[in-house]
């Protein structure tokens, strides 16, 4: 069985991010933390706040940064509350013969 990670640890990662609304890297994190997290640690706890929907990531690779979900930025939603997108809000206008493709699956 896995190790249950600590809620601070996870709660002072969300502070740093929510001091940062432009994002994150991991370095940063790490270095505004201030303790010696091994790196492969703190990837496994960022990964489970993003699967938790507690983070959002944004870039790829060595670009890639963490923030809090615009949801909980504003204040709508509590950390780790998941916000639906309805598939009605979302609309992209698609050509006739897309729409019968649509349809058809």
């Amino acid at each position: 069985m896995a190790k249950r990670i600590p809620e601070e640890e996870l709660q002072a990662i969300e502070a740093v991010v929510r001091a940062h609304p432009n994002g994150f890297s991991i370095q940063d994190i790490a270095r505004k933390l201030g303790t010696d997290i091994p790196r492969r640690t703190l990837q496994y706890w960022l990964k489970y706040l993003v699967d938790e929907n507690r983070l959002v990531t944004q870039g790829e690779r060595r670009w890639l940064t963490y923030r809090i979900p615009a949801a909980a930025a504003n204040g709508e939603a509590a950390a780790g509350e998941i916000h639906e997108e309805r598939e009605e809000e979302t609309h992209v206008p698609v050509s006739k013969i897309g729409a019968d493709i649509q349809h058809y699956a």
